[in-house]
């Protein structure tokens, strides 16, 4: 019973995550740090083959990482956001998920706890 219950709570973690049309991302048009930058939702009208997505542009002259435009796109499904020869760019599909400039945290977590829960409850 155990088992089923984790199985269940995995796939409804997972689906609410990748489920939702509109998405909120950092937003600042000129680099900022995340504490200055703004929450913007988007996505909310968008076709069936895009997308919303966050991104974070760092310039590759830039002293500081934590100094990144955050900006929310509509890409197509699965496609890239365009990104200058200047940055160094990336992009994900989690709610506010552009607040670092490498994995972002929530789904680390997620990933870590159900990788724990699955291992305890499945292999004993």
């Amino acid at each position: 019973m155990a088992k089923i219950l984790l199985l269940s709570f995995v796939a409804v973690v997972f689906l609410l995550q990748h489920c939702e049309a509109s998405l909120k991302c950092y937003y600042c048009l000129e680099a900022c740090e995340v504490s200055k930058a703004q929450e913007k939702v988007c996505g909310q009208n968008i076709g069936a083959s895009q997308e919303a997505v966050c991104t974070t542009d760092v310039a590759k002259d830039s002293k500081s990482t934590s100094m990144a435009v955050r900006k929310c796109q509509i890409v197509t499904k699965d496609g890239k956001a365009p990104c200058s020869d200047q940055s160094t760019c990336t992009q994900c599909k989690t709610e506010l998920c552009n607040a670092a400039t490498s994995v972002a945290p929530n789904m680390a977590v997620v990933g870590a706890v159900a990788a724990y829960l699955a291992a305890k409850f499945l292999l004993h």
